[in-house]
C-alpha cells in the first residue's frame, strides 16, 4: 500500500515579479549587503549592466512551493543542489516550477526537479531537491468526506468573522481563518474552537498579494482536503469624513478590501467548486446600501460595488451549482463601531425595524443558514439582518 499520494511528473508552479522592496527586505533579513545587488554604479563597474537580485532570493520561492504546494505542509527539506545560470533583476517575472522526479515510498521521500525561469523562459536557476514527507501530514490522500464541509473565512479574526467561524465549527465545518494583523484574535479563536473539539487553522496574510491568495488556497486544500465554502467578512477602518475631505485613495482602500480581495479569492476558488460540482460563496454587506449614511461615501461605494459583483456572479455560477449570496446587517456592535457616540448608536437603532443593534451572532446565524442544505435553492440574494428595504 502506498504511503505517498504523489506521482512522477506531478508539478506545481508559482509566479513572482521581483520588486525593489524584495531586494531591500532580503538584504535586511540575510545581512548580504554586496553592492552588486543595489548599487547601480558598482554593478556597472563589474560588467553586470546594473544590479542583480540575490540568487537565494529566487531559491526562497522554491521553498514556498515545497512548503505550501508540493509536497506541502509537513515537508522536510533534506537537500538541494543549485546551478545559477543567469541573473534576475528588479522587474523580471519569475516562474518557479517544482516537479516530482522520483519517489522513495519506504523512506517517504520525494526527489524534485526545481527550475526558475524569467520573462520569456530564460533559465535562471536549476537544481534537484530531496524532501521527506512527514507521516500524518500532507502526502496522505484526503478523503472525499473531508472536503464537503470546509469553510475558508476571510477576515475571520474580527468580531463578526470570529463568531461566524465559531458557529460554522459548531455545525461541523473545518475552518481556515484568514486574517491580516489580528494575531491575538486569531490565536484566541483557534483556542476556543479547538477546545470545543473543532478543526481550525489560521493563515496570516495580506491578500492584496496574488501570491499570498494562491498560497492561502493551496494551504487550505492541503490541510483539509478541499474547500466547499468561502465567507468574506474582512473590513477596513471606517472614517467619518465629508466629500470635500476625501481623496481617491480613500475609495481605493475600501474597494480593495470589499471587492478586490473577493474577486481574487473567488476567481481561484471557483475552479475547485466546478470540479466538485458544488460550492458556496457568502459575503458580508451592509444595510447602508439601502439607507446611506452621510460622510461614509467610500464605504457606501464599496458595499454597493460588492452587491453588484455578487448578483452578477450568481447569474454566471448558478448553472454550475455554485451559490452566491450576501448577508447585510444593520450597524453591528463590534470594535469597528466601538468609537461611535451613544447618540449615533441610538440613531442607528431607531432606523432598524427591530429597534436594536445587531450583534455578531445574528449575522453568523444567517451565514450558517446560507451555508447549509436548508438554503440549497437560494442564490443571488441579499439577506438583510435587522434591516428593512426602503
Amino acid at each position: 500500500m502506498k504511503n505517498l499520494n504523489f506521482y512522477v511528473g506531478q508539478q506545481e508552479v508559482i509566479k513572482h515579479k521581483i520588486r525593489e522592496s524584495d531586494i531591500t527586505k532580503f538584504v535586511d533579513l540575510s545581512g548580504d549587503r554586496n553592492p552588486i545587488h543595489f548599487d547601480k554604479s558598482f554593478a556597472s563597474q563589474v560588467n553586470l549592466k546594473g544590479p542583480i537580485a540575490h540568487g537565494m532570493l529566487g531559491v526562497s520561492f522554491i521553498s514556498s512551493v515545497i512548503g505550501n504546494k508540493l509536497p506541502g505542509p509537513g515537508a522536510l527539506w533534506l537537500s538541494q543542489s543549485l546551478d545559477f545560470l543567469s541573473p534576475a533583476r528588479v522587474g523580471d517575472n519569475l516562474t518557479i516550477t517544482v516537479k516530482v522526479k522520483s519517489i522513495f515510498e519506504l523512506e517517504n521521500v520525494l526527489v524534485l526537479e526545481t527550475v526558475i525561469t524569467k520573462n520569456r523562459g530564460e533559465l535562471v536557476t536549476r537544481g534537484t531537491a530531496k524532501v521527506k514527507v512527514l507521516k500524518g501530514t500532507s502526502g496522505e490522500a484526503p478523503s472525499k468526506h473531508d472536503s464537503k464541509k470546509v469553510a475558508l473565512v476571510v477576515g475571520g479574526s474580527g468580531g463578526i468573522g470570529s463568531e461566524i467561524c465559531r458557529q460554522l465549527s459548531n455545525d461541523g465545518y473545518k475552518i481556515m481563518v484568514s486574517y491580516k494583523n489580528n494575531d491575538l484574535g486569531a490565536a484566541n479563536l483557534l483556542e476556543q474552537i479547538r477546545s470545543a473539539n473543532g478543526h481550525c487553522e489560521s493563515f496570516r496574510s495580506d491578500l492584496s498579494s496574488i501570491e499570498e491568495v494562491e498560497t492561502l488556497i493551496s494551504t487550505t486544500r492541503n490541510l483539509f482536503g478541499g474547500i466547499s465554502h468561502v465567507v468574506f467578512c474582512a473590513s477596513a477602518t471606517l472614517e467619518n469624513r465629508n466629500f470635500k475631505e476625501l481623496a481617491w485613495e480613500d475609495f481605493q482602500l475600501q474597494l480593495n478590501v470589499h471587492l478586490r480581495i473577493i474577486f481574487e479569492v473567488a476567481q481561484r476558488v471557483v475552479p475547485i467548486f466546478e470540479e466538485n460540482g458544488i460550492g458556496n460563496i457568502i459575503a458580508i454587506g451592509s444595510t447602508i446600501t439601502d439607507d446611506p449614511v452621510p460622510n461614509w461615501l467610500p464605504y457606501l461605494t464599496a458595499k454597493n460595488s460588492l452587491l453588484g459583483f455578487m448578483k452578477g456572479l450568481s447569474k454566471e455560477l448558478g448553472p454550475k451549482n455554485i451559490r452566491v449570496n450576501v448577508v447585510s446587517p444593520s450597524a453591528v456592535e463590534t470594535s469597528l463601531t466601538g468609537n461611535f457616540s451613544e447618540r449615533s448608536k441610538l440613531i442607528s437603532v431607531e432606523k432598524t425595524p427591530l429597534r436594536k443593534l445587531t450583534v455578531p451572532s445574528d449575522v453568523a446565524e444567517t451565514v450558517v443558514f446560507l451555508a447549509s442544505s436548508h438554503s440549497s435553492q437560494i442564490t443571488g440574494q441579499n439577506l438583510r439582518v435587522n434591516g428593512g428595504v426602503r
